[in-house]
């Protein structure tokens, strides 16, 4: 399934009299299938409109994407598409396949080549789910998209456990503690009440990184935002066009249609950088003397608290190697730490959230004792929270976290953690 255009390319370099046929094929793909290309055919260019062939280089591969609204108006470009042969390749969603199989059969009788195409998720969604595994990022902010088919091609091996966030916050720590492998998606996160017994009861548990909001009604300081939605393709390459890509399909197909992505190549564009994608600028920006820099220090430096914060554009997440986002994430933390050991007036409660949030993947090296008491000057809630990670089973500790949850309001969690502290004393006793 990876090299699911192998025909093609291979169809791409003989001399055959008829185009080719892409069938079924979702928009996911066509950027997977344009960098395929782009080795031996660097001038490959994606159309959206077929009259646009006529001022197309015969010489140069064209994919054609139809839409179903477009079958109708085939009849005039049919004879330029023949034409050019195998250099069009037309690419169609299973709409527009089956309306070209009802209502432009010559145009099918006409193709010299059809290739069905596999069904899979946006390229940039799946490598910001394993590059957030591999940062070892406190959680994931899921913005919108095939969440299940995104997960399957990121981790096959991977489970995907769906739990509602309505859930008693006894029930969410058990249900987490009887799924201590499988990554969790929430849904119903809408309040800051559930928000925060998610990030609790994962705390609690110790169950780092596999936890996913589904399109979570309020953000989540220092979780790292995903998403699967894409920009329509006739969109994408009327927006590089406008910015002044020299081939706006093909720059719109490299960044995989990415809404963010789009947002930065067309600032590149606009400032004379000819950068074929949003990452490829990035990496460029770091080194502006023109020597690519692959640490990118200047970027970290540059989005280093917005990356902390979750806030960042996902492209910027993505540009990193691990290891060497993770050196500058603890930086960050370490910067945090000193405002908080100064009593952390000056920093946000974004700030602090997102501290809590990495300091669980990303131990701060300084004592735990008093960065919770600063901590809970602030914010009881975040000072539980590192407090559920940090410090284990001890009676004092599930005593405090029962007086602050009183404190907030949260009865719930409070007999919970009651409990704990009972059962905890118990088991002390037992053992004498």
């Amino acid at each position: 399934m990876a090299h699911w255009f192998q025909p093609l390319k291979t169809a791409l370099g003989q001399p055959r009299p008829a185009p080719l046929l892409v069938a079924n094929a979702g928009q996911e793909a066509l950027g997977e299938l344009v960098d395929a290309l782009l080795p031996e055919h660097p001038e490959v260019e994606v159309h959206t409109d077929a009259r646009r062939l006529l001022d197309a280089p015969p010489e140069h591969p064209v994919v054609l994407v139809l839409r179903e609204e477009d079958i109708d108006g085939l009849r005039h470009p049919l004879d330029v598409i023949t034409r050019r042969g195998p250099s069009t390749v037309l690419f169609c969603d299973a709409p527009t396949t089956r309306a070209l199989e009802r209502r432009a059969k010559e145009v099918l009788a006409g193709v010299s080549l059809r290739l069905e195409c596999p069904s899979r998720p946006p390229h940039f969604a799946v490598q910001g789910l394993r590059q957030a595994l591999a940062v070892r990022a406190p959680g994931v902010v899921w913005k919108g998209g095939n969440l299940p088919a995104t997960f399957a091609a990121a981790r096959p091996h991977g489970r995907l456990h769906e739990l509602s966030a309505a859930l008693p916050y006894a029930a969410l720590v058990a249900e987490l503690r009887a799924h201590p492998r499988e990554w969790i998606a929430w849904t119903g996160v809408d309040s800051h009440l559930r928000l925060r017994r998610v990030r609790q009861a994962h705390a609690e548990v110790g169950h780092r990184t596999r936890a996913i909001l589904v399109e979570p009604a309020l953000e989540c300081p220092g979780w790292w935002p995903v998403h699967g939605q894409m920009v329509d393709a006739r969109t994408a390459r009327e927006r590089m066009e406008r910015a002044g890509a020299s081939l706006p399909g093909q720059v719109a197909a490299l960044n995989h249609f990415e809404p963010e992505a789009l947002s930065w190549t067309e600032e590149f564009l606009r400032h004379g950088l000819d950068a074929p994608t949003a990452e490829a600028g990035i990496v460029f920006m770091a080194a502006p003397e023109g020597r690519p820099d692959p640490s990118l220090r200047e970027t970290a430096i540059m989005h280093g608290r917005r990356i902390l914060r979750g806030e960042a554009d996902p492209p910027v997440f993505r540009v990193f190697r691990p290891r060497d986002l993770r050196g500058y994430l603890r930086e960050q933390l370490a910067l945090l730490t000193r405002s908080l050991e100064g009593g952390g007036g000056e920093a946000s409660l974004e700030d602090l959230a997102s501290w809590t949030a990495w300091a669980r993947n990303l131990p701060v090296s300084r004592g735990v004792d008093a960065l919770v008491a600063t901590l809970a000057t602030r914010s009881p809630e975040l000072a539980a929270e590192l407090l559920l990670a940090r410090h284990g089973d001890r009676p004092e500790a599930w005593n405090q976290l029962a007086s602050w949850a009183l404190e907030w309001g949260d009865t719930e969690a409070a007999i919970h953690w009651a409990h704990r502290a009972r059962d905890n004393r118990a088991a002390t006793n037992s053992r004498r």
